[in-house]
Protein backbone atom coordinates (compact mmCIF):
# COMPACT_ATOMS: atom_id res chain seq x y z
CA UNK A 1 0.00 0.00 0.00
CA UNK A 2 3.19 2.57 0.66
CA UNK A 3 4.34 1.34 -2.72
CA UNK A 4 0.93 2.33 -4.10
CA UNK A 5 1.45 6.20 -2.97
CA UNK A 6 5.12 6.72 -4.55
CA UNK A 7 2.82 5.93 -8.06
CA UNK A 8 1.64 8.59 -9.94
CA UNK A 9 -0.84 10.51 -7.53
CA UNK A 10 -4.72 9.53 -8.77
CA UNK A 11 -7.18 12.75 -8.26
CA UNK A 12 -8.03 12.07 -5.07
CA UNK A 13 -7.46 9.38 -2.13
CA UNK A 14 -10.68 8.28 -0.41
CA UNK A 15 -10.63 9.06 3.51
CA UNK A 16 -11.51 5.49 3.71
CA UNK A 17 -8.92 4.26 2.18
CA UNK A 18 -6.90 6.25 4.75
CA UNK A 19 -8.75 4.41 7.86
CA UNK A 20 -8.17 1.34 6.14
CA UNK A 21 -4.46 2.05 5.71
CA UNK A 22 -4.04 3.49 9.35
CA UNK A 23 -5.63 0.34 10.92
CA UNK A 24 -3.96 -1.93 8.61
CA UNK A 25 -0.65 -1.15 10.41
CA UNK A 26 -1.49 0.00 14.13
CA UNK A 27 0.51 -2.77 15.58
CA UNK A 28 3.59 -1.55 17.73
CA UNK A 29 5.65 -3.30 15.92
CA UNK A 30 4.75 -1.38 12.65
CA UNK A 31 5.11 1.79 13.89
CA UNK A 32 7.41 2.81 11.21
CA UNK A 33 5.40 1.53 8.15
CA UNK A 34 2.33 3.36 9.83
CA UNK A 35 4.40 6.34 9.89
CA UNK A 36 5.64 6.49 6.48
CA UNK A 37 1.79 5.21 5.33
CA UNK A 38 0.29 8.37 6.96
CA UNK A 39 2.83 10.66 5.77
CA UNK A 40 2.51 9.68 2.70
CA UNK A 41 -1.17 9.33 1.68
CA UNK A 42 -1.67 12.44 3.18
CA UNK A 43 -0.16 14.46 0.33
CA UNK A 44 -2.81 12.69 -2.11
CA UNK A 45 -5.61 13.62 0.14
CA UNK A 46 -7.55 16.28 -2.00
CA UNK A 47 -10.38 18.69 -1.65
CA UNK A 48 -13.30 17.87 -3.96
CA UNK A 49 -12.49 20.84 -5.95
CA UNK A 50 -9.83 18.99 -7.30
CA UNK A 51 -12.35 16.55 -8.50
CA UNK A 52 -14.40 19.67 -10.44
CA UNK A 53 -10.58 20.14 -12.45
CA UNK A 54 -9.29 22.78 -10.03
CA UNK A 55 -5.45 21.77 -10.47
CA UNK A 56 -4.62 24.18 -7.73
CA UNK A 57 -6.43 22.62 -4.94
CA UNK A 58 -5.13 18.72 -5.89
CA UNK A 59 -3.01 17.37 -2.92
CA UNK A 60 -4.45 19.93 -0.28
CA UNK A 61 -6.92 18.04 2.57
CA UNK A 62 -9.74 19.27 3.45
CA UNK A 63 -10.74 20.59 7.33
CA UNK A 64 -12.46 17.57 8.47
CA UNK A 65 -9.65 15.19 6.89
CA UNK A 66 -6.81 17.07 8.12
CA UNK A 67 -8.06 17.13 11.39
CA UNK A 68 -8.67 13.42 11.71
CA UNK A 69 -4.82 13.03 10.43
CA UNK A 70 -3.66 15.54 12.97
CA UNK A 71 -4.92 13.53 15.31
CA UNK A 72 -3.74 10.41 13.70
CA UNK A 73 0.03 11.59 13.75
CA UNK A 74 -0.46 12.43 17.78
CA UNK A 75 -1.68 8.66 18.72
CA UNK A 76 0.98 7.43 16.69
CA UNK A 77 3.37 9.67 18.59
CA UNK A 78 1.99 8.73 21.83
CA UNK A 79 2.44 4.60 21.13
CA UNK A 80 5.98 5.32 19.26
CA UNK A 81 6.71 7.12 23.05
CA UNK A 82 5.22 4.52 24.95
CA UNK A 83 6.99 1.58 22.81
CA UNK A 84 10.07 3.36 23.41
CA UNK A 85 9.38 3.20 27.23
CA UNK A 86 8.46 -0.40 26.88
CA UNK A 87 11.52 -1.31 25.18
CA UNK A 88 13.51 0.60 27.38
CA UNK A 89 11.93 -0.80 30.42
CA UNK A 90 12.87 -4.19 29.12
CA UNK A 91 15.78 -3.56 28.23
CA UNK A 92 16.84 -2.40 31.68
CA UNK A 93 15.48 -5.25 33.56
CA UNK A 94 17.11 -7.88 31.59
CA UNK A 95 20.44 -5.77 32.38
CA UNK A 96 19.34 -6.20 36.41
CA UNK A 97 18.88 -9.90 35.94
CA UNK A 98 21.85 -10.96 34.99
CA UNK A 99 25.03 -10.65 38.13
CA UNK A 100 28.03 -9.82 35.59
CA UNK A 101 25.77 -6.66 34.05
CA UNK A 102 24.36 -5.76 37.03
CA UNK A 103 27.53 -5.56 38.36
CA UNK A 104 29.15 -3.65 35.70
CA UNK A 105 26.10 -1.52 35.76
CA UNK A 106 27.01 -0.92 39.43
CA UNK A 107 30.49 -1.00 39.03
CA UNK A 108 30.27 2.28 36.14
CA UNK A 109 28.06 4.21 38.10
CA UNK A 110 30.32 3.48 41.60
CA UNK A 111 32.96 4.51 39.52
CA UNK A 112 31.92 7.93 38.71
CA UNK A 113 30.93 8.56 42.19
CA UNK A 114 34.97 7.49 43.36
CA UNK A 115 36.31 10.38 40.82
CA UNK A 116 33.69 12.94 42.06
CA UNK A 117 34.75 12.20 45.88
CA UNK A 118 38.44 12.38 44.40
CA UNK A 119 37.77 16.09 43.17
CA UNK A 120 35.74 17.06 46.44
CA UNK A 121 38.87 16.32 47.97
CA UNK A 122 41.32 18.19 46.32
CA UNK A 123 38.12 21.40 46.34
CA UNK A 124 37.85 20.83 43.00
CA UNK A 125 33.83 21.12 42.57
CA UNK A 126 34.00 22.04 38.92
CA UNK A 127 36.33 18.55 38.60
CA UNK A 128 33.69 16.80 40.74
CA UNK A 129 30.41 18.16 38.79
CA UNK A 130 32.30 17.17 35.56
CA UNK A 131 32.76 13.70 36.76
CA UNK A 132 28.89 13.26 37.57
CA UNK A 133 27.74 15.17 34.60
CA UNK A 134 29.72 13.31 32.01
CA UNK A 135 30.95 9.24 33.79
CA UNK A 136 27.41 9.22 35.69
CA UNK A 137 25.37 10.34 32.31
CA UNK A 138 27.69 7.83 30.41
CA UNK A 139 26.88 5.05 33.08
CA UNK A 140 22.87 5.79 32.63
CA UNK A 141 22.87 5.41 29.12
CA UNK A 142 25.09 2.46 29.28
CA UNK A 143 21.62 0.74 31.09
CA UNK A 144 19.44 1.89 28.02
CA UNK A 145 19.13 0.56 24.69
CA UNK A 146 21.43 1.27 22.11
CA UNK A 147 20.55 4.09 20.30
CA UNK A 148 18.49 5.74 22.95
CA UNK A 149 20.94 8.57 23.27
CA UNK A 150 19.68 9.67 19.75
CA UNK A 151 16.04 9.95 20.71
CA UNK A 152 14.98 13.62 21.66
CA UNK A 153 13.91 12.33 24.62
CA UNK A 154 17.17 11.51 26.24
CA UNK A 155 19.00 14.51 24.28
CA UNK A 156 16.65 16.78 26.65
CA UNK A 157 17.35 14.52 29.74
CA UNK A 158 21.04 15.39 29.15
CA UNK A 159 20.74 18.82 29.03
CA UNK A 160 18.66 18.92 31.99
CA UNK A 161 20.81 16.91 33.39
CA UNK A 162 23.72 19.11 32.86
CA UNK A 163 21.83 22.28 34.18
CA UNK A 164 21.10 20.58 37.79
CA UNK A 165 24.44 19.91 38.71
CA UNK A 166 25.58 23.72 37.44
CA UNK A 167 23.08 24.74 39.84
CA UNK A 168 24.37 22.02 42.55
CA UNK A 169 28.36 23.51 42.09
CA UNK A 170 27.91 26.04 44.75
CA UNK A 171 26.95 23.63 47.22
CA UNK A 172 29.97 21.78 46.54
CA UNK A 173 31.95 24.55 47.23
CA UNK A 174 31.19 24.95 50.44
CA UNK A 175 30.92 21.12 51.49
CA UNK A 176 34.09 20.39 50.31
CA UNK A 177 35.85 22.55 52.35
CA UNK A 178 33.86 21.98 55.24
CA UNK A 179 34.91 17.91 54.53
CA UNK A 180 38.77 18.99 54.12
CA UNK A 181 38.62 20.92 57.89
CA UNK A 182 36.76 18.27 59.47
CA UNK A 183 37.01 15.08 58.12
CA UNK A 184 33.45 14.12 58.45
CA UNK A 185 32.86 11.77 55.68
CA UNK A 186 29.02 12.53 56.17
CA UNK A 187 29.65 15.86 54.50
CA UNK A 188 30.69 14.30 51.27
CA UNK A 189 28.29 10.96 51.17
CA UNK A 190 25.68 13.72 52.39
CA UNK A 191 26.37 15.64 48.82
CA UNK A 192 26.89 12.89 46.03
CA UNK A 193 23.37 11.09 47.69
CA UNK A 194 21.57 14.52 47.52
CA UNK A 195 23.18 15.03 44.09
CA UNK A 196 21.95 11.48 43.19
CA UNK A 197 18.48 12.69 44.81
CA UNK A 198 18.27 15.97 41.97
CA UNK A 199 19.48 13.79 38.95
CA UNK A 200 16.62 11.14 39.71
CA UNK A 201 13.86 13.99 39.75
CA UNK A 202 15.10 15.06 36.15
CA UNK A 203 15.02 11.19 34.84
CA UNK A 204 11.45 10.86 35.93
CA UNK A 205 10.44 14.30 34.57
CA UNK A 206 12.66 14.47 31.46
CA UNK A 207 12.28 10.50 30.35
CA UNK A 208 9.37 8.24 29.70
CA UNK A 209 7.48 7.12 32.49
CA UNK A 210 8.70 3.58 33.10
CA UNK A 211 12.30 4.42 31.91
CA UNK A 212 12.19 7.25 34.02
CA UNK A 213 10.98 5.23 37.08
CA UNK A 214 13.82 3.18 36.81
CA UNK A 215 16.60 5.21 36.30
CA UNK A 216 16.04 6.97 39.28
CA UNK A 217 15.76 3.46 41.02
CA UNK A 218 18.94 2.94 40.13
CA UNK A 219 20.65 6.23 41.26
CA UNK A 220 18.90 5.24 44.15
CA UNK A 221 21.16 2.01 44.75
CA UNK A 222 23.83 3.73 43.70
CA UNK A 223 23.19 6.19 47.08
CA UNK A 224 22.37 2.95 49.28
CA UNK A 225 26.21 2.08 48.45
CA UNK A 226 27.77 5.64 49.27
CA UNK A 227 25.51 5.71 52.36
CA UNK A 228 27.22 2.35 53.22
CA UNK A 229 30.36 3.10 52.42
CA UNK A 230 30.48 6.25 54.25
CA UNK A 231 28.58 4.31 57.88
CA UNK A 232 31.10 1.96 57.64
CA UNK A 233 33.88 4.40 57.44
CA UNK A 234 32.59 5.91 60.39
CA UNK A 235 32.62 2.83 62.43
CA UNK A 236 35.92 1.56 61.33
CA UNK A 237 36.94 5.42 62.84
CA UNK A 238 35.61 4.34 66.30
CA UNK A 239 37.99 1.31 66.24
CA UNK A 240 34.82 -1.09 65.27
CA UNK A 241 36.32 -2.26 62.08
CA UNK A 242 34.25 -5.55 62.00
CA UNK A 243 31.22 -3.54 61.96
CA UNK A 244 32.16 -0.87 59.44
CA UNK A 245 32.69 -4.00 56.53
CA UNK A 246 29.17 -4.84 58.05
CA UNK A 247 27.73 -2.26 57.09
CA UNK A 248 29.28 -1.70 53.61
CA UNK A 249 28.11 -4.77 53.04
CA UNK A 250 24.22 -4.04 53.82
CA UNK A 251 25.03 -1.12 51.67
CA UNK A 252 25.93 -3.29 48.96
CA UNK A 253 23.29 -5.64 49.45
CA UNK A 254 20.27 -2.52 49.73
CA UNK A 255 21.88 -1.67 46.01
CA UNK A 256 21.10 -5.34 44.57
CA UNK A 257 18.08 -5.34 46.44
CA UNK A 258 16.26 -2.46 45.02
CA UNK A 259 17.20 -3.78 41.36
CA UNK A 260 16.78 -7.34 41.30
CA UNK A 261 13.52 -10.00 41.86
CA UNK A 262 13.86 -11.47 44.98
CA UNK A 263 14.62 -14.73 43.65
CA UNK A 264 18.29 -13.33 43.15
CA UNK A 265 18.65 -11.61 46.86
CA UNK A 266 20.82 -14.78 47.67
CA UNK A 267 24.70 -14.43 48.93
CA UNK A 268 25.65 -15.64 45.46
CA UNK A 269 24.14 -12.64 43.51
CA UNK A 270 25.90 -10.29 46.26
CA UNK A 271 29.53 -11.53 46.26
CA UNK A 272 29.47 -11.71 42.51
CA UNK A 273 28.29 -8.32 42.51
CA UNK A 274 30.78 -6.87 45.18
CA UNK A 275 33.90 -8.80 43.62
CA UNK A 276 33.48 -6.28 40.55
CA UNK A 277 32.96 -3.06 42.61
CA UNK A 278 34.95 -4.16 45.29
CA UNK A 279 37.87 -1.24 43.45
CA UNK A 280 35.33 1.28 43.20
CA UNK A 281 34.55 0.79 47.32
CA UNK A 282 37.73 0.29 48.19
CA UNK A 283 38.68 3.50 46.60
CA UNK A 284 35.27 5.27 48.10
CA UNK A 285 36.17 3.86 50.80
CA UNK A 286 40.12 4.85 50.92
CA UNK A 287 39.33 9.03 49.89
CA UNK A 288 37.47 9.33 52.78
CA UNK A 289 39.94 7.57 55.03
CA UNK A 290 42.64 9.44 53.26
CA UNK A 291 41.26 13.10 54.19
CA UNK A 292 40.93 11.96 58.08
CA UNK A 293 44.81 10.48 57.72
CA UNK A 294 46.08 13.95 55.86
CA UNK A 295 44.59 16.02 59.22
CA UNK A 296 45.94 13.23 61.47
CA UNK A 297 49.10 13.48 60.31
CA UNK A 298 50.01 16.79 58.12
CA UNK A 299 47.75 19.54 59.77
CA UNK A 300 48.60 18.26 63.55
CA UNK A 301 51.79 18.32 64.83
CA UNK A 302 52.99 17.26 68.40
CA UNK A 303 54.53 20.26 70.24
CA UNK A 304 57.78 19.95 71.15
CA UNK A 305 59.52 19.72 74.54
CA UNK A 306 62.66 21.97 75.89
CA UNK A 307 64.51 20.90 79.65
CA UNK A 308 64.74 23.63 81.74
CA UNK A 309 67.57 24.81 83.47
CA UNK A 310 67.66 24.48 87.00
CA UNK A 311 69.67 25.10 90.44
CA UNK A 312 69.00 25.23 94.12
CA UNK A 313 68.62 28.36 95.83
CA UNK A 314 71.30 30.53 96.70
CA UNK A 315 70.46 33.85 97.25
CA UNK A 316 70.27 35.03 100.98
CA UNK A 317 69.14 38.63 102.39
CA UNK A 318 71.55 41.03 103.78
CA UNK A 319 73.06 39.37 107.31
CA UNK A 320 72.55 35.91 106.48
CA UNK A 321 75.28 33.87 104.85
CA UNK A 322 74.62 30.37 102.72
CA UNK A 323 74.58 27.30 104.43
CA UNK A 324 75.08 24.31 102.27
CA UNK A 325 71.94 24.37 99.59
CA UNK A 326 68.68 26.27 100.37
CA UNK A 327 68.90 27.78 103.91
CA UNK A 328 70.62 31.26 104.96
CA UNK A 329 71.94 31.56 108.17
CA UNK A 330 72.22 34.74 110.30
CA UNK A 331 75.24 36.35 110.97
CA UNK A 332 73.48 37.82 114.58
CA UNK A 333 73.30 35.23 117.12
CA UNK A 334 69.73 34.82 118.19
CA UNK A 335 68.07 35.52 114.62
CA UNK A 336 66.22 32.44 112.54
CA UNK A 337 67.50 30.64 109.95
CA UNK A 338 66.00 31.45 106.17
CA UNK A 339 65.26 29.39 103.51
CA UNK A 340 67.21 30.69 100.22
CA UNK A 341 65.84 32.14 97.40
CA UNK A 342 66.03 32.14 93.75
CA UNK A 343 67.33 35.11 91.45
CA UNK A 344 65.17 37.93 89.95
CA UNK A 345 65.40 36.15 86.75
CA UNK A 346 64.55 32.56 88.05
CA UNK A 347 61.11 30.97 88.84
CA UNK A 348 61.18 29.47 92.79
CA UNK A 349 59.48 25.70 92.16
CA UNK A 350 59.44 23.39 95.37
CA UNK A 351 62.84 23.64 95.97
CA UNK A 352 64.47 24.37 93.01
CA UNK A 353 64.99 27.39 91.14
CA UNK A 354 64.34 27.35 87.16
CA UNK A 355 65.32 29.53 84.14
CA UNK A 356 62.96 31.08 82.28
CA UNK A 357 61.60 29.10 78.75
CA UNK A 358 62.82 30.36 75.67
CA UNK A 359 61.12 32.06 73.34
CA UNK A 360 57.88 30.48 71.90
CA UNK A 361 57.63 27.84 74.39
CA UNK A 362 56.01 28.20 78.45
CA UNK A 363 56.80 25.97 81.56
CA UNK A 364 55.20 22.71 82.50
CA UNK A 365 56.53 22.04 85.28
CA UNK A 366 60.57 20.54 84.86
CA UNK A 367 60.28 21.41 81.19
CA UNK A 368 59.53 23.63 78.56
CA UNK A 369 56.50 23.04 76.17
CA UNK A 370 56.10 24.60 72.91
CA UNK A 371 53.08 27.12 72.28
CA UNK A 372 50.75 26.71 69.33
CA UNK A 373 51.12 29.73 67.02
CA UNK A 374 51.22 30.82 63.06
CA UNK A 375 50.42 27.81 60.67
CA UNK A 376 49.53 25.34 63.51
CA UNK A 377 47.04 27.88 65.81
CA UNK A 378 45.21 25.67 67.65
CA UNK A 379 45.97 24.53 70.86
CA UNK A 380 46.15 21.50 73.08
CA UNK A 381 47.18 20.04 75.55
CA UNK A 382 50.00 18.01 73.74
CA UNK A 383 49.22 18.83 70.05
CA UNK A 384 49.20 21.95 67.43
CA UNK A 385 46.74 21.97 64.45
CA UNK A 386 45.90 24.09 61.60
CA UNK A 387 42.06 24.58 62.08
CA UNK A 388 39.43 24.22 64.48
CA UNK A 389 38.30 20.42 65.09
CA UNK A 390 41.79 18.73 63.58
CA UNK A 391 43.30 18.46 67.37
CA UNK A 392 40.00 17.08 68.50
CA UNK A 393 39.83 14.11 65.27
CA UNK A 394 43.50 13.17 66.03
CA UNK A 395 42.49 12.90 69.45
CA UNK A 396 39.64 10.96 68.77
CA UNK A 397 41.68 8.56 66.19
CA UNK A 398 44.59 7.76 68.77
CA UNK A 399 41.91 6.93 70.87
CA UNK A 400 40.14 4.50 68.27
CA UNK A 401 44.06 2.93 66.94
CA UNK A 402 44.02 1.63 70.73
CA UNK A 403 42.16 -0.49 70.20
CA UNK A 404 42.99 -2.14 66.87
CA UNK A 405 45.89 -4.05 67.80
CA UNK A 406 47.50 -3.40 64.43
CA UNK A 407 44.75 -5.50 62.61
CA UNK A 408 45.99 -6.86 59.55
CA UNK A 409 44.54 -7.42 55.89
CA UNK A 410 44.24 -11.05 56.49
CA UNK A 411 43.10 -10.90 59.93
CA UNK A 412 40.26 -8.89 59.45
CA UNK A 413 38.98 -10.51 56.34
CA UNK A 414 39.01 -14.05 59.33
CA UNK A 415 36.93 -11.67 61.84
CA UNK A 416 34.38 -10.39 58.67
CA UNK A 417 33.71 -13.89 57.87
CA UNK A 418 33.57 -15.20 61.49
CA UNK A 419 30.89 -12.17 62.22
CA UNK A 420 29.19 -14.10 59.10
CA UNK A 421 30.18 -11.85 56.54
CA UNK A 422 29.83 -14.18 53.91
CA UNK A 423 31.44 -12.45 51.44
CA UNK A 424 33.93 -10.94 52.80
CA UNK A 425 36.33 -12.88 50.91
CA UNK A 426 34.98 -10.16 47.51
CA UNK A 427 35.86 -7.26 49.38
CA UNK A 428 39.71 -7.16 49.32
CA UNK A 429 39.99 -3.27 48.72
CA UNK A 430 38.01 -2.35 50.93
CA UNK A 431 39.12 -4.73 53.64
CA UNK A 432 42.53 -3.24 52.72
CA UNK A 433 41.55 0.05 53.36
CA UNK A 434 40.12 -0.18 56.53
CA UNK A 435 43.27 -2.27 57.26
CA UNK A 436 45.47 0.47 56.47
CA UNK A 437 43.37 2.82 58.95
CA UNK A 438 45.02 1.32 62.03
CA UNK A 439 48.79 2.26 60.89
CA UNK A 440 50.81 3.93 63.36
CA UNK A 441 50.34 7.93 63.56
CA UNK A 442 53.00 9.61 62.05
CA UNK A 443 52.36 13.27 63.28
CA UNK A 444 55.17 15.28 62.70
CA UNK A 445 57.10 17.11 65.27
CA UNK A 446 55.87 21.10 65.14
CA UNK A 447 58.55 22.93 63.06
CA UNK A 448 60.99 24.57 66.07
CA UNK A 449 59.84 28.34 65.38
CA UNK A 450 55.64 28.24 65.29
CA UNK A 451 56.01 31.92 64.30
CA UNK A 452 57.64 31.40 60.94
Amino acid sequence: KIRSCRHPRPQIAPLSYLRTLVSAHRPPGSMRVLVAAACCCLAVVAEPACRRGDPESCGRPVAGEQLLLQTRSNTIVTTSLEALDVAAFEHMQAVFSKPPSLAEALRSGLHAQSNALNFFEKNDAQGAVNALGDELLEAVGGILPPGIKQTAQFISFAKQWGDRLRALKASFSGNASAFIDSGNADIAIGVLSTSLFELSKVATSRLPKRTGAHVATYLASLSDALEGAGESVDLAEQGQQVRGVAALYQGMKSAVNGLVPRSMQVDATYAQVLEVTDPEMGSVVKGLVGVMRDIVNDRVCWKRTAARERQRPRACAQGYRLLEDRWCVPEEAGAEMQQAACGPDAEARSSWCYRPCPAGYESKFSHCRQRCAGRFHIDSPLLCGDAQGTVAIALLQMAAKSGMAMVTKEGLTELALDAGIVAAGSMTAVVEAFADLAEPFGHPKCPRDLTV
